[in-house]
């Protein structure tokens, strides 16, 4: 049935964006047990196009499986020019040891590529690519050998590290954590399993989060403690071990393979995956960058911006008779407009943009001229909801006009606006605030409110009180998640502030109430960076 494979993968891959088929037919070598310096054997699947076996080699390491919907599109990546090798991470669809998530692919990666190394149909080109985990163990795999082996790396909504994932802020991001572990536990089993699981999944995650502590939310979810979440769940601090064996941001530093990094504004890995552009750009490389206004998983049509990104730069780093790759290091689409714009860097050159809250809820031009404050309570029996943002699932731009009417939900609001407003960077917002509470969240989001009502989210950002502030008055510092959007004449800009998204983070511990301290002394202020998107090109 390989043929007819074939044929599947072929039509996926044109739906998708990913150019013409090369080849008509692959052959695939399935459960290659590929050795690691410790003894264990991590099954491997290779794709050949049928008389290409002396090109350039696709190698993506995975803890999903590699079957399916992920086999067709490395048989649809094979027909179109490259021999694309898949492994299954260890402990995970039948490979030996122990699946330790974002702990051993560094090394495991390493001792992959020994392998390839050695096989007779490897000719010294090595791509990585992929999506999620695929893109990290990618940055891992470059991190633990010589960059020179690898001729070039497509990063699609990955980073070189996972905490500003699972704890931003420093706050748990638990919806995020909660799906994911509990995802893991149905892949396995078969196909049927996997696609129940899967169906069941949104009211499997609902009610373990309603009705459990965060304690307990992965035996809820596969009845008994899973390792790598009570890992998140106790690693509070930047040093912990979690997060130090999981970053490989050390490759950044040295001469990283030419790497192209695909992101999107609703993407959990967004400003991580800025973070390694800006590293990168600022030691002399030449990456590149392209940032739609998808989500994290992308669809169709966020996956036609990519795939063919994602070849070109491929081809450009192996063929030497292929198109260079575009010249610009920064493309982007806007949020609004959906307008695509190329930018000559990350961040673009931006002029200050200033706000500040008054007390009867404008965001205006010129602080307070007397000393306000406004304030709003919050419990822990009836935490403040989600309503999109960067989620893993229900994420992306949603109406927050329901959650905006809720008492523990305060709005600021602009004045119409006359001109169009661009706003590419990261938002910043300086508030003083007290609360009754030991330890607090101050979750602050943007929106554009359209001439309908409509209040659609841009971006937002969340910060944490500590024990010594409760009854003190502290000045939070909330940087937003990057964005990039047009906010048309005739609409408005509105800050949101709440104790808290629940359950994209976890709620507060106790109820309690929030003061804003507003005035001319210490106002409250929201910065946005402004931009010319023609001086920005330059």
């Amino acid at each position: 049935m390989g043929w007819f494979a074939d044929v599947l993968a072929r039509s996926m891959g044109n739906s998708l964006g990913m150019g013409p088929s090369m080849f008509r037919r692959t052959v695939e070598t399935r459960d290659i047990p590929v050795p690691m310096r410790d003894g264990v054997h991590l099954l491997t699947d290779v794709h050949q196009p049928v008389g290409g076996e002396h090109l350039p080699v696709l190698l993506m390491r995975t803890p999903y499986g590699r079957r399916g919907a992920g086999g067709l599109i490395e048989r649809a990546s094979a027909l179109r020019g490259f021999q694309v090798v898949s492994q299954s991470c260890r402990g995970t669809f039948g490979s030996q040891g122990t699946f330790r998530p974002f702990r051993d692919d560094a090394q495991d990666g390493a001792d992959t590529l020994d392998w390839l190394e050695s096989q007779r149909w490897f000719r010294g080109q090595l791509v990585l690519g992929g999506l999620s985990y695929y893109g990290w163990a990618a940055w891992a795999l470059a991190g633990a050998v010589d960059p020179s082996r690898i001729s070039a790396m497509v990063i699609q909504h990955a980073a070189t590290t996972v905490r500003p994932i699972f704890r931003p802020g420093g706050v748990l991001a638990l919806s995020t954590l909660a799906n994911w572990v509990y995802l893991q536990s149905i892949r396995e089993g078969g196909a049927a399993r996997a696609w129940w699981g899967s169906f069941r999944r949104h009211r499997r995650v609902a009610r373990a989060l309603g009705d459990t502590t965060p304690q307990l939310v992965d035996i809820a979810l596969t009845g008994a403690p899973v390792p790598f979440y009570q890992e998140v769940l106790h690693a509070t601090e930047a040093s912990d071990a979690l997060w130090s064996d999981s970053d490989h941001s050390r490759v950044l530093t040295r001469k990283a393979p030419p790497t192209h990094i695909m992101t999107c504004w609703f993407d959990f890995f967004l400003d991580a995956a800025l973070a390694d552009f800006a590293t990168l750009t600022a030691r002399g490389a030449q990456p590149r960058l392209t940032i739609s206004v998808g989500v994290h998983f992308p669809d169709a049509a966020s996956m036609k911006i990519e795939h063919p990104e994602m070849f070109a730069w491929f081809r450009a780093a192996t063929d030497p008779s292929a198109p260079p790759p575009r010249a610009t290091a920064v493309r982007l689409q806007l949020l609004g407009s959906k307008t695509w714009h190329d930018l000559a860097a990350w961040p673009p050159p931006a002029t200050p943009h200033g706000l500040f809250l008054t007390a009867d809820g404008e965001l205006a031009k010129t602080p307070p001229q007397n000393a306000q404050h406004v304030r709003f309570s919050y419990t822990t029996t009836d935490p403040t909801p989600s309503v999109g943002g960067q989620l893993m699932y229900d994420a992306g731009q949603l109406d927050n006009r329901a959650l905006e009417r809720r008492p523990d939900v305060l709005t600021f609001t602009s004045a119409v606006l006359d001109n169009p407003l661009t706003v590419v960077g990261v938002a910043h917002l300086s508030i003083p605030v007290s609360t009754t509470a030991a330890t607090t969240h101050l979750f602050a989001r943007l929106t554009d409110v359209a001439a309908d009502g409509r209040s659609l989210t841009l971006t937002d950002g969340i910060a944490s009180t500590t024990d010594e502030s409760a009854g003190y008055t502290a000045q939070l510092e909330i940087d937003f998640s990057a964005t990039g959007c047009t906010i048309a004449p005739g609409h408005r800009l509105r800050l949101q502030l709440s104790s808290g998204a629940y359950p994209r983070y976890e709620a507060p511990v106790t109820s309690g109430t929030i003061t804003l301290e507003l005035g001319p002394h210490s106002p409250a202020q929201l910065t946005l960076p402004a931009i010319s998107l023609a001086a920005a090109a330059d």
